[in-house]
């Protein structure tokens, strides 16, 4: 659990990180066709933590709960700027990794049955969102470099 919770605790930083100081007309811009833009990263990254801490709720409050399969591809529709977008996602990670920090070892080994992988534990969810996220990073630099941005 500690090494999925740090990475889980990073993420939003590293991401304020990638984006930081740019224009929303540059997170906004689409840097090639069929490319998200970077804000539509965000929202899409934003959407996986808001579905895995629906998760954790189900699993922490249900016995083996059913865990539908959210397309977390796709777009969500942002209401907001990316910076407030981002500030969002801070403020909702660190209350989900503040939740998980509190629980007993025992915890993490909470079902829930996924449509599509089965029956997967806690540690397995909080595991894969948490490597999803940081599969983006790169998605992020090189979008930045699409878009001409020089550090």
């Amino acid at each position: 659990p500690l090494a999925s919770l740090a990475l889980l605790a990073q993420g939003p930083d590293v991401v304020a990180g990638l984006i930081g100081g740019l224009p929303e007309a540059t997170l906004t811009a689409v840097p090639a066709p069929d490319v998200w833009s970077l804000q539509r990263t965000v929202q899409h990254l934003v959407d996986a933590q808001n579905i895995l801490a629906s998760r954790i709720d189900r699993m922490l409050a249900e016995d083996d709960p059913p865990l539908v399969m959210n397309a977390i591809w796709q777009w969500s529709a942002a209401a907001q700027d990316t910076h407030s977008m981002l500030a969002d996602f801070q403020h909702r990670r660190a209350a989900t990794v503040a939740l998980l920090e509190a629980l007993p070892m025992k915890a993490w080994g909470r079902t829930g049955r996924h449509t599509e992988f089965g029956r997967v534990t806690l540690l397995q969810q909080v595991g894969y969102f948490a490597y999803h996220e940081a599969f983006h990073y790169p998605d992020f630099v090189e979008k930045r470099r699409q878009l001409g941005v020089t550090d």
